[in-house]
């Protein structure tokens, strides 16, 4: 896919969901099985963590996978490949955003 069609892609979604279709429905993710045989959210090794979160990079919606995350049980937020981020990479995150509040 290029470049400009991802863009098309981000601004059709955008709209769709700002009329109150699920986000789900455009997300890069929308019919993996992420609990199956590829679980690339949920790798097992390190090594795997790659292949999620190249899934992630050409999400158009992010954002609203990140609000959604944002209101789970700490403890599933604790596991996983979130809107592109493993759960260091939100943690180191979630610090830099309070840390530029103060």
């Amino acid at each position: 896919m290029t470049n400009r069609a991802i863009d098309v892609y981000d601004m059709i979604a955008e709209i769709m969901v700002a009329k109150g279709d699920s986000w789900r429905n455009y997300a890069a993710c929308r019919g993996m099985n992420a609990h199956g045989e590829s679980n690339v959210f949920f790798p097992s090794r390190a090594a795997g963590v790659e292949e999620g979160k190249s899934v992630c990079a050409t999400c158009p919606v992010r954002a609203e996978c990140q609000n959604d995350w944002e209101k789970m049980p700490i403890a599933m937020q604790r596991h996983g490949i979130w809107f592109g981020l493993t759960d260091n990479e939100r943690k180191t995150a979630k610090k830099k955003r309070r840390s530029r509040m103060k």
